[in-house]
């Protein structure tokens, strides 16, 4: 029952509506007012469960399909480009799982699937994608990876889920600090994994609580801790920290996202206030200082500059960083090249006092401070690269600028790019990333697109340089791009990689994601099915990656059975207590 409208079921699976008819939201194909139930005859299929928002409703049949109708102005139905949805629809699940239950707010709908995974769509906070997205998806986003969810519910802008802890473990491929011997490969991880960050020797990682940890190469404060006492060095006297170490600095602020460039970091916190720490030899900490006397920034430093902005989500590139508003603007600072504002002399609009050159033979100039990018509007995500940059709008387009050799700004050319760029790409895009020199597309129906350099077969295609965006591999949950090698997470929670990577263990060669024998052992199917593990995200950096993977998941059949017990007999339950079925 929705403030307006209500839905009912019969014993046979029909439904029935009644109500303000207002947006289309009781699904009969108009927007009139109905007095008296009346039965939705187009919805042939056997309805199981039914959830009303404010101004839309959400069906979930018996067979496991979602179908939404009503105001669609946030993207809450699923539809790209209609403010109303007049008769219902089917929710496009980024999964091959069943849809067992589903909740609606005013400009969202979440949907709990089998595996007790959650797939949200809509706009706002009540969308709950967290920071690290824009606050809009038209398309379903998978959120709340960290836990199996067993019910759930809505207000108009908030949501409840009863939820168990995953029993996760973090896998470090390839070189996490190249000299120095890993402590550890796996880590079994009690308070989750939020988000990590991966640069060049260093990594940053994220629990659920908010706090950062940090281990890598330190030379230039890129790790956002004392070092002084750190008794591993390089062959290059380079200090090395072997164990994550929290950033005690942070420690005060819930942070939300993290993002890694070559040698310097960025975090997001939950009030949306954005730091940055390491190398700032071309500005891109974007704290305003001088970078020829502030070459190096060891601590967590706010950028106050955007501390009005909403930000919600910021990415490090090599010596530039960009951030997304929740109004869909992006701001830029660091080497002008890969800013995004054009070639100098800037606009008058921008002024001379920000811009500060010959910092260094990288760049012609910096912007010491985040700078508005123009003609750009509606960005829900960013990705960079080592010299280049994309973003991602609500209507499924890519834009690209910075350094374009080896085709890895997608427009079909290897020129370099000062203003973004539309890229050559027709299908709607969902997701996008960066590896150093090359880019990659995840469509809402899985496809997974790549471009720019595949010296080393990185790419899974052929060609040293890809122009345009490549269709290589379908039914793609999520990929990470380092430097000579790509990860690919499957939607059957499965693992791809092609490329060359180099390992403490020796050296893995794949010049297809189709070629299963020679990835990691550890992301080897067989391996996974022994083990008892099931992947959950993955993550790179210029030569390591760190994967993410759930330890024994609860089976689709128990999932299912509490959650219909939770419905079905809620007294019971409390009565008697929790009972894994």
């Amino acid at each position: 029952m929705g403030p307006w409208h209500a839905f009912a079921i019969d014993h046979e699976g029909r439904v029935y509506s009644w109500g303000c008819g207002k947006n289309g939201r009781l699904g009969h194909g108009d927007e009139k007012d109905v007095f008296t139930p009346k039965e939705i005859k187009a919805l042939k299929y056997n309805v199981a469960d039914v959830a009303c928002g404010s101004f839309h409703t959400c069906l979930v049949t018996k067979s496991g399909l979602a179908y939404a109708c009503g105001d669609n102005q946030g993207g809450q139905c699923g539809v790209l480009g209609e403010a109303m949805v007049k008769t219902c629809r089917q929710l496009q699940v980024p999964s091959h799982q069943r849809v067992i239950s589903a909740t609606c707010g005013r400009h969202h709908t979440l949907l709990l699937l089998e595996t007790g995974e959650v797939v949200a769509f809509g706009t706002g906070l009540g969308v709950g994608v967290g920071l690290g997205h824009g606050l809009r998806m038209v398309r379903g986003a998978f959120i709340m990876d960290n836990y199996t969810s067993l019910w759930l519910t809505s207000g108009a802008c908030h949501n409840f889920s009863l939820s168990v802890p995953k029993s996760l473990y973090m896998h470090i491929i390839g070189l996490p600090h190249r000299g120095v011997h890993s402590a550890v490969t796996v880590i079994g991880v009690k308070e989750g994994l939020l988000d990590a960050a991966l640069g060049q020797g260093f990594s940053i990682m994220l629990n659920r609580r908010g706090s950062c940890y940090a281990m890598g190469l330190g030379g230039w404060g890129q790790l956002g801790i004392d070092i002084s006492r750190v008794k591993d060095f390089t062959h290059e006297k380079v200090p090395v920290v072997r164990h994550a170490t929290k950033i005690t600095s942070l420690s005060s602020t819930a942070i939300m996202q993290v993002s890694a460039g070559i040698c310097f970091a960025a975090a997001l916190s939950d009030t949306q206030r954005v730091f940055t720490w390491g190398s700032n030899v071309y500005g891109q900490c974007g704290i305003g200082v001088n970078p020829a006397e502030n070459s190096r920034i060891s601590e967590p430093q706010e950028v106050k500059w955007l501390a009005d902005k909403m930000i919600v989500q910021v990415v490090c590139g090599c010596f530039f960083a960009l951030a997304l508003s929740a109004s869909g603007c992006v701001y830029s600072w660091g080497c002008i090249e890969c800013c995004g504002l054009g070639d100098l002399p800037l606009p008058s609009d921008i002024p001379s006092s920000l811009v500060m050159e010959s910092l260094g033979p990288d760049s012609i100039a910096s912007i010491l401070l985040p700078v508005k990018v123009p003609n750009l509007s509606n960005i829900v995500a960013l990705a960079t690269g080592a010299w280049h940059s994309l973003a991602l709008d609500a209507a499924g387009d890519i834009y690209a600028w910075g350094i374009g050799a080896c085709g890895r700004l997608g427009y079909g050319g290897e020129e370099d790019r000062s203003t973004p760029v539309k890229v050559e790409f027709s299908p709607f895009a969902t997701k996008i990333g960066c590896g150093a020199f090359g880019s990659f597309a995840i469509t809402d129906d899985g496809k997974l697109y790549v471009w720019g350099a595949n010296g080393r077969g990185q790419l899974s295609t052929s060609g040293s340089r890809v122009l345009l965006p490549t269709h290589v591999l379908d039914g793609v949950m999520e990929a990470a791009l380092g430097k000579y090698f790509a990860l690919v997470l499957l939607q059957s929670r499965e693992f791809r990689f092609s490329g060359v990577m180099e390992d403490e263990k020796g050296v893995y060669v794949s010049e297809s994601f189709l070629d299963t024998n020679s990835m990691p052992p550890a992301l080897s199917t067989k391996c996974l099915r022994e083990e008892g593990y099931r992947g959950v995200r993955v993550f790179a950096g210029v030569e390591h990656a760190i994967v993410l993977m759930e330890k024994d998941p609860l089976p689709p059949s128990a999932v299912s059975a509490v959650h219909y017990a939770i419905r079905d007999r809620p007294i019971h339950i409390i009565k008697r207590g929790f009972r894994q079925p």
